[in-house]
């Protein structure tokens, strides 16, 4: 989201900056040796130019931000492993204009993001079921091959809205935040089917699109211990498609859809006391989705009359989402600590949430093959504490500043249900660290 921030006196002095950014997301230690990891860089430029015309102030912001992630599992204990890199652009154009006591912006925001990499598939299941085996997980390693090829490209555009004004005892804030975004994965694979239609180079894409509207509402009161009451409503709505190349005939040409949709609202409040500031809030979210799931062409079977492999082998699944939400708690403190031209921001918070998910779900498969379709709940309480602190030193024509974050989650099952997230690493420690990020860069004002 693009956050407009009402003008300030020191708005109208020309800042540049330039920082870099590093992210140590996730990191996955079995046995002392990392198993896998994602980590990224970003190098952030930001220029702020405000004018004056007539009797308003004017600023326009311009903030760039070129990253680069990468993800990998290569020595992780699983039958999956997968190696991919993401570079990208974010460009952010803010306007305001403000008469001295209400202001009005626009924000928009362009991001492009292209990755790349592989999978390799060490290992694929087996049954004990042997007809299981025949008309299904037999035919997946000759269908797909050991070496998946992977592919990306993500664009995302914001626009918003925002504006303040003064009534009666208070200020009021609005903001208004449209978000799409367009993800187009490609899996490129290799057939190695004995028939002929269906061995070959194989192209799977999967389009994902994104849409998401928020609306802010901020009350600030004049006279009063707290000094910012807050009301977000938010909708997200997920959808993706496949679009599968084939040559064969009576394969198919689309591999499942489905689609996810995120309505919610978040209440918060927050009462300034000298140099620190506390606040709280709750949110509500409701969640809905359905998908059906298609595997290609697996093969052909024998007719038993015929005795000829003219029967196709396909099967495909379906689930949904029902009666699934999730209630947040969040408690903050944050507060600056000034030392001649240093200052110094600390900040804790914690949040605590508890999602219910209904989750149902039913494979079709052919050939006699069974499966027991799923009802079941998955609950999950989720704590996270999140730990901040910046250092701003100022000298006469630029200023020096730090931050770092460190985010510790803390995630557990608390339903019976036999649908299992992660399986334990049987004999081996298995550690998980990440959630940090440190931000040095600067600041030069004109």
């Amino acid at each position: 989201m693009l956050v407009l921030i009402l003008p300030r006196k020191d708005n109208h002095r020309k800042k540049h900056c330039i920082s870099q950014q590093i992210d140590d997301i996730y990191r996955n230690i079995v046995d002392k040796s990392i198993g896998s990891s994602v980590f990224s860089q970003k190098t952030l430029l930001y220029v702020n130019f405000p004018c004056s015309l007539n009797k308003s102030s004017q600023t326009l912001k311009i903030k760039s931000s070129f990253s680069n992630l990468k993800s990998n599992n290569r020595n992780d204990d699983t039958a999956v492993r997968f190696n991919l890199a993401n570079k990208g652009v974010d460009n952010t154009i803010i306007w305001t204009v403000s008469d001295g006591t209400g202001f009005l912006g626009i924000g928009l925001r362009y991001a492009d993001q292209k990755s790349n990499g592989d999978i390799n598939i060490l290992d694929f299941p087996i049954s004990q079921n042997e007809a299981l085996n025949e008309y299904f997980l037999d035919l997946l390693p000759e269908t797909f091959g050991s070496t998946v090829g992977v592919s990306n490209r993500l664009t995302l555009s914001d626009i918003s809205i925002s504006g303040s004004t003064k009534i009666p005892g208070h200020y009021l804030r609005f903001i208004f935040n449209r978000r799409n975004a367009q993800n187009k994965p490609e899996f490129h694979y290799i057939n190695s089917s004995s028939t002929p239609t269906l061995s070959g180079k194989r192209l799977l894409g999967i389009p994902i699109q994104l849409r998401q509207y928020l609306i802010a509402v901020t009350l600030i009161p004049e006279k009063s211990v707290i000094s910012h009451f807050s009301l977000d409503l938010f909708k997200t709505n997920l959808g993706f498609s496949t679009d599968y190349h084939t040559y064969d005939a009576v394969d198919m040409d689309d591999l499942g859809n489905g689609q996810l949709a995120r309505t919610g609202a978040a209440f918060r409040i927050t009462s300034d006391i000298a140099d620190n500031s506390f606040y709280t809030g709750i949110s509500f979210i409701r969640y809905t989705g359905d998908f059906t799931v298609k595997t290609p062409l697996l093969g052909y079977a024998s007719d038993p009359l015929l005795g000829l492999q003219i029967i196709p082998v396909a099967h495909w699944a379906e689930a949904q989402l029902g009666q699934s939400r999730s209630f947040a708690q969040l408690f903050g403190w944050s507060g600056n600590i000034t030392f001649s031209k240093t200052v110094c921001n600390l900040g804790l918070q914690y949040i605590h949430s508890r999602y219910n998910f209904q989750v149902k779900g039913k494979a079709h498969l052919e050939f006699g093959l069974t499966s027991s379709p799923i009802d079941y709940p998955v609950t999950l309480n989720a704590s996270f504490f999140t730990f901040r602190g910046s250092l701003h030193h100022r000298f006469k024509y630029f200023s020096v500043f730090y931050s770092g974050t460190q985010i510790i989650p803390y995630i557990k099952r608390v339903d019976d249900s036999p649908i299992k997230i992660h399986q334990p690493v049987a004999g081996k420690k298995v550690r998980r660290r990440g959630g940090q990020s440190h931000h040095i860069g600067l600041e030069y004002s004109f």
